[in-house]
């Protein structure tokens, strides 16, 4: 912003202009925009602990045993 020239020339008649800001278009956001939002301006205010393992997760997966497959270290 610097680098502008203070007073640009107006497109129309040409004599000098002055810089107008606008406010972003906010309602172009959707309603999935708008909850994203939301939860994450809650969220930031009252986090939600997890103390479990939630049931949609399942049990752990019992490790491959392909011998096909390289050993990785574990870590």
């Amino acid at each position: 912003m610097a680098d502008v020239a203070d007073q640009p020339a107006c497109p129309s008649c040409a004599a000098p202009a002055r810089r107008v800001f606008g406010s972003p278009h906010l309602s172009t956001f959707s309603a999935g925009q708008h909850r994203l939002a939301s939860a994450a301006d809650a969220s930031a205010e009252h986090p939600v602990v997890t103390t479990s393992i939630p049931a949609a997760a399942g049990p752990p997966r019992a490790p491959r045993r392909d011998p096909r497959l390289p050993a990785l270290p574990r870590m």
